[in-house]
């Protein structure tokens, strides 16, 4: 799994990387200027025992060189297998996740931000259980998070670390601090 992640953060950079474009200076003009809209998000793959795939693209607006905000949608999937002692197959999680989120950065340094990001996502999942005695279980859940994060600019993408403060059981972002990758153009 390590070796997955590894992968796909280098994937993330190259990706980052490949979508570069050069910044607009957001100085001269004033009143709303379409040339400070962006569009970007995060893109995630990892599979495996914990199979996830991620797309969550947003749309922002660079109010100053200091100060952007913004909109997006999260969309995931997630799918888990567990095994007993001896390596068999107990069960399969899967869960499809879906939500809105608004988001705030602010640009202390030109490569480097502060972000807040309130949002709310929905999850439909099942647990498969592989011992034919045990019925499939079907759940919906809620959860609002807030996330909170620092990171730096990468020519066109970013890399971040962002923590949950709202910590709320359904949350899709677990207990600790995580890190995301995107991508803005």
């Amino acid at each position: 799994m390590k070796k997955t992640s590894l992968l796909l953060l280098l994937f993330c950079v190259v990706t980052i990387h490949a979508f570069a474009q050069d910044e607009t200076d957001t100085t001269t003009k004033k009143g709303f200027d379409k040339s400070r809209i962006f569009i970007g998000g995060n893109f995630g793959l990892n599979f495996g025992t914990l199979t996830q795939i991620i797309v969550s693209p947003q749309v922002g607006y660079r109010f100053s060189p200091f100060f952007a905000a913004g909109a997006g949608i999260n969309l995931q999937y997630v799918s888990q297998k567990f095994f007993d002692q001896q390596g068999n197959d107990l069960f399969k999680q899967s869960q499809t996740v879906y939500g809105l989120n608004l988001f705030a950065r602010a640009y202390p340094i030109r490569q480097a931000f502060v972000q807040i990001q309130p949002e709310f996502n929905f999850s439909n999942g099942k647990f498969k259980y592989y011992n034919s005695n045990i019925p499939d279980e079907k759940f919906s859940v809620s959860a609002p998070s807030l996330l909170v994060g620092a990171g730096i600019g990468l020519s066109g993408g970013y890399l971040a670390l962002n923590y949950d403060l709202l910590q709320n059981p359904n949350s899709p972002y677990g207990r600790g601090v995580f890190v995301s990758a995107g991508f803005g153009f």
